[in-house]
């Protein structure tokens, strides 16, 4: 099978807005008050959107199911892995990361 092949369409929050709204304001018109909003032009103010990622894990040899993307210099692929190749350690100087990005830097963070 050509697991680098299969990608899947995914909704995630826009980053662009909040909930579909860039920003809002107040436009006195005489005799009324009207409220303003700006519509994303990123979601069409769904507040969300599509991106296409690999429906498999990009570590090799390895044929879970992505679950989040890594933004670390190390990773494989685009930097999509499965839950067992995502570290998530709470200890404050370093993001949370996949395995190859984790054991590059190490425990020290550095």
């Amino acid at each position: 099978m050509e697991k680098e092949n299969e990608w899947i369409e995914k909704k995630v929050k826009c980053g662009n807005c909040d909930n579909g709204k860039v920003e809002a304001y107040v436009e006195w018109i005489p005799g009324k008050r009207c409220r303003i909003s700006v519509i994303c032009t990123v979601c069409d103010g769904d507040g969300e959107h599509s991106i296409w990622i690999p429906k498999f894990c990009q570590v090799p040899n390895c044929m879970n199911e992505t679950k989040s993307r890594c933004s670390g210099h190390y990773c494989h692929g685009n930097g999509w892995v499965c839950e067992t190749h995502w570290v998530e350690w709470q200890m404050g100087w370093h993001d949370p990361c996949c395995v190859t990005c984790f054991d590059e830097i190490g425990w020290s963070g550095n």
